[in-house]
């Protein structure tokens, strides 16, 4: 009994070490993150945050009437989410998942029966993890 109590111990002990480490680390990047941002407008904030994401959003923004629907195809459901939160009024649709690949599909293999249908008029690509491509497309009629 003794043995496992000591196991037990031993075994938390060890848990709680290696999250402290890792609470350490993550402690560090915020500080370094918060440094690093300190004086900038949100404007900078989020392209220093963002990246290229922020980049396409911009685009999107400036190419994109408001009164649009565009299709996003995306490898990332985060990134998906992020545009449509910041391309609204602009009413998006999403490509399945499980028909979304690690690379971007052919455009010219899309459906696009279903696609004037929807009365979309763009086509939004966000890739990050093999390829990064992030372009806007507009659909011809």
């Amino acid at each position: 009994m003794n043995k496992r109590r000591l196991f037990v111990f031993l075994s938390v002990g060890v848990f709680f070490v290696f999250a402290l480490r890792d609470l350490a680390i993550e402690t560090k990047h915020d500080f370094f993150l918060f440094k690093n941002l300190q004086g900038l407008d949100n404007e900078q904030k989020r392209s220093f945050l963002l990246g290229d994401l922020y980049v396409l959003v911009k685009q999107c923004r400036q190419k994109i009437p408001e009164n649009a629907s565009a299709l996003v195809i995306s490898d990332s459901a985060n990134d998906a989410l992020y545009l449509a939160y910041h391309l609204s009024p602009r009413k998006l649709f999403f490509k399945e998942r499980e028909d979304v690949r690690m690379t971007p599909p052919d455009i010219r293999k899309l459906d696009f029966e279903w696609i004037k249908k929807k009365n979309i008029s763009w086509i939004i690509l966000s890739f990050k993890i093999e390829h990064s491509v992030r372009s806007i497309v507009q659909v011809p009629k």
